[in-house]
């Protein structure tokens, strides 16, 4: 199922945290890192936001915790590779330089192999029963009976019974494939074998103990690879874990009838699952929500600048909740030729408050919908912008100016929109504080490269004291003057509404 397009660039901030860490799997606390980061319009840092979680801190303060693991994984790997580098070198000078290597790819091949097989069987196939000597420390009898009961409140009870350690024989349990390929390489040197099952068995027991966890344990072999191989994934690809969320994610979506699985699906899928490392961190962030109250409010925040900020008015005509317009197909038809025009194509309607200006776009729209339009206009949508809510909420200097920029962005990648503003004079000065750039700052330059076309609505007034008066504005727009309608026209206009009501 696809990835909306918020999901997708989490998706791909997660990919490049993974990569910039060298990491061969992307795991849950990397997706988890690209939740809490990216710009304006991330919609889950927006919710924390709302809801008054103090984001920088909380960010700081979990990225100080997976850091702190991705230090630690680091550690373990290179401790891992260097005990494997030295059973390397003796297998090198019994076997061979390119023997030895090959030897240490099929242990590393088949631990990668074993954890997939028990993550999503719950079983390693094909175990064999086998006897390996290894060393454990030797242990006082006394030591024995007491020593686990009070070295906890004297430190040292265990040096009284350190008598250093001894060669134990122990039964355990080793894939029998494993076994196989490392005896087609080594012969009859059953010491050697049993030596490396020994090293395997350790290792694999340690990355079932990072599976519990919730962590990918291929992320600890591919480490140890490239450490000790100089090989290892070069692009980092979706652990285990992350996958499963991805299907719970995918699975909730298609419940909804979603078309596309989007970050409120992945986050309660994320936070379902509290048995992965991300999961269990964004259970704690949103500790005391109600999570179908969550899924609303990022969900909200998730819609398109273009969705949440305008609204599209050849979708209300097509719908039939528009009302008819009477007596105005002159003004609608200049309309039509300045959009249809190469140069200067933005038409500005001009006419006293309540003359019908809003209903000269109307009439636009259902004529598009009725294709009663030139074909360069056929399929143009037009979206009123709603001033009020794209400035509603921006408390922080810069807010205005990157949700317009985003508005302005998304519709730039559209050839099918036609923004119209009502009250256009608003734009100069809308937003403005403290030095930013006001909208019409912003919109100007896409205008003047023809990026997008508007359609502007404001009074003769409004239009002389702030359009006119800036050249740079002015240029850009097409003067079409509204008068008020005539009594006849008026009385035309009453008796096509007259069933609306």
């Amino acid at each position: 199922m696809k990835k909306n397009k918020a999901l997708e660039e989490v998706w791909k901030r997660g990919f490049e945290e993974a990569e910039r860490l060298g990491e061969g799997w992307v795991d849950t606390d990397h997706i988890l890192l690209a939740l809490l980061s990216g710009g304006d319009g991330n919609p889950f840092v927006s919710l924390l936001e709302k809801r008054g979680v103090p984001v920088k801190e909380a960010k700081g303060e979990i990225e100080k915790v997976i850091r702190n693991f991705h230090r630690q994984k680091d550690e373990i790997v290179k401790r891992y590779a260097e005990a494997l580098e030295d059973t390397q070198a003796r297998l090198a000078r019994e076997l061979g330089r390119e023997k030895a290597r090959k030897v240490m790819e099929i242990i590393l091949n088949n631990l990668e192999r074993e954890m997939l097989e028990i993550m999503e069987e719950g079983r390693i196939r094909g175990m064999v029963d086998m006897r390996l000597r290894r060393w454990v420390k030797r242990r006082h009898p006394v030591e024995s009976m007491l020593g686990d009961i009070f070295s906890e409140f004297f430190r040292e009870f265990e040096e009284l019974f350190d008598t250093g350690w001894t060669l134990s024989e122990e039964s355990v349990r080793v894939p029998e494939r494993l076994v196989k390929e490392l005896k087609s390489e080594l012969g009859e040197r059953d010491e050697l074998l049993l030596e490396l099952l020994d090293v395997e068995e350790k290792l694999r027991s340690f990355l079932m103990q990072m599976k519990e966890q919730g962590i990918e344990p291929r992320r600890f072999v591919d480490g140890i690879r490239k450490e000790l191989l100089g090989d290892g994934r070069k692009k980092p690809k979706e652990s285990y874990f992350l996958r499963r969320v991805l299907e719970r994610a995918e699975e909730e979506a298609k419940k909804e009838g979603k078309k596309e699985v989007c970050v409120s699906d992945f986050i309660e899928a994320l936070s379902s699952m509290p048995e992965t490392a991300g999961g269990h961190i964004l259970s704690q962030i949103l500790r005391g929500g109600e999570m179908k109250d969550i899924k609303r409010e990022i969900a909200e925040e998730e819609r398109s600048a273009l969705e949440r900020f305008t609204v599209d008015l050849t979708a209300l005509a097509r719908e039939g909740k528009l009302d008819p317009v009477i007596g105005r197909e002159k003004e609608i038809q200049q309309v039509i030729e300045i959009l249809s025009r190469r140069q200067k194509n933005n038409p500005v309607l001009i006419g006293d408050a309540g003359v019908g200006k809003t209903a000269v776009v109307e009439g636009l729209a259902q004529r598009i919908v009725k294709g009663d339009v030139p074909e360069s206009l056929k399929n143009k949508r037009i979206l009123s912008l709603d001033m009020g809510g794209l400035i509603a909420g921006t408390r922080y200097r810069g807010d205005f100016e990157e949700r317009l920029k985003k508005l302005v962005d998304e519709i730039r990648s559209r050839d099918d929109v036609i923004l119209f503003i009502d009250e256009i004079h608003n734009v100069v000065g809308a937003g403005r504080a403290e030095g930013a750039p006001d909208a019409a700052n912003l919109i100007k330059p896409a205008l003047a490269r023809g990026d997008f076309q508007v359609i502007g609505a404001t009074t003769v007034n409004e239009y002389r004291k702030y359009i006119e008066k800036d050249p740079a504005l002015e240029r850009r727009f097409q003067p079409v003057w509204i008068e008020e309608p005539d009594l006849e026209m008026t009385k035309e206009i009453l008796r096509g509404i007259r069933k609306k009501y």
